[in-house]
């Protein structure tokens, strides 16, 4: 199908093909509408891809968090491996028939284009808009408690063969500026923009499934970027009448954590003084204190203490695993 759009008048390398179609004008679309040889290679394409998409497994079991996503070079949502290999989950799971979901956010400027400029790295972003990539507005829109405000995130839904992936976008004009940044790029900013991104990802990501009617099974957090869903997870078990204690242990049969991170320094830590004023809305609405919260980001070894975001995965679920056999023991000494 790629080959059939590179072939398309104005067609641009590296440029996604809503793009190139929606660039042609009346003369050009007359003149592929002229070549029945091309129409009757879309059709078949078409009616291959309808019937593939027809096929799907349904309404997803299993939810798959994750900050990147590598579906395409097309689709510059991702930045390396973590990306690679989520994306590899989503074709894997469309080609298998698995009923899963992808959840994240999308990023406008998407990760830096990396050149060479003088013996140094020199970084270039480029702005994308969420249509021209391929991908739907689905109407719906939650919100995110962020310490003494609430971030709203529109909810995009991107094609991925028989899957979908859900991906959070705070660029909505509802929003305060500072918070339609929120989702801007991908791991760039300071911690307090990493920690908001999180929140969406986290918390916005398990409204959106939820909003979108869909009611997983399974809570997969690729890496402990999504850490934070836990807590909405947990919040809707607390407003059953359950304690703390009794709402994570609830939920954690139901949540699998990956980590990716073979060195310490790249696992995700939040100052304590940072972290608490995102952690006191969720601390007041449940009638606790905020150190509770920090318990479950704790790790022994750290020093000054800080908010752990593997520590966190690995404490509320119920299953937990590496990339490799060799990459678990380096995990477990970490």
């Amino acid at each position: 199908m790629r080959a059939l759009f590179d072939a398309l008048p104005g067609a641009v390398p590296g440029r996604h093909p809503v793009q190139i179609v929606s660039q042609l004008d009346e003369s050009q679309l007359e003149g592929l509408l002229s070549d029945a040889s091309l129409v009757a290679r879309v059709s078949r394409e078409d009616s291959d891809l309808s019937a593939l998409l027809a096929s799907g497994p349904g309404e997803p079991d299993i939810a798959y968090f994750s900050p990147e996503f590598g579906i395409s070079d097309l689709v510059p949502q991702y930045s390396g491996g973590l990306g690679v290999l989520a994306g590899d989950h989503l074709k894997a799971a469309s080609d298998l028939g698995v009923a899963l979901c992808g959840v994240g956010l999308f990023y406008r400027g998407g990760f830096f284009r990396q050149a060479l400029a003088n013996g140094a790295q020199a970084e270039r972003y480029e702005t994308y808009e969420p249509a021209d990539l391929g991908c739907v507005d689905t109407g719906v829109a939650v919100t995110v408690p962020m310490g003494d405000r609430e971030v709203v995130a529109r909810v995009w839904r991107l094609a991925v063969g028989r899957v979908s992936l859900v991906l959070l976008d705070t660029d909505v004009e509802i929003n305060a500026e500072a918070d339609r940044h929120i989702t801007d790029r991908l791991y760039s900013g300071d911690r307090r923009h990493r920690l908001e991104q999180e929140l969406v990802l986290g918390v916005g990501g398990a409204r959106a499934v939820r909003e979108l009617g869909w009611t997983p099974s399974v809570h997969h957090l690729n890496e402990g970027h999504a850490g934070f869903l836990s807590f909405e997870l947990v919040d809707r078990e607390v407003q059953a009448g359950r304690t703390l204690d009794q709402a994570v242990a609830a939920i954690r049969p139901g949540l699998v954590f990956t980590t990716h991170t073979p060195v310490d320094a790249g696992i995700d830590r939040f100052e304590l003084d940072l972290v608490s004023t995102y952690l006191a809305p969720w601390a007041d609405r449940w009638g606790i204190d905020v150190d509770q919260l920090v318990e479950l980001g704790h790790a022994p070894d750290d020093d000054p203490p800080v908010f752990n975001m593997a520590a966190l995965g690995l404490r509320v679920a119920g299953r937990a695993n590496g990339v490799s056999k060799l990459h678990g023991e380096v995990s477990r000494e970490l």
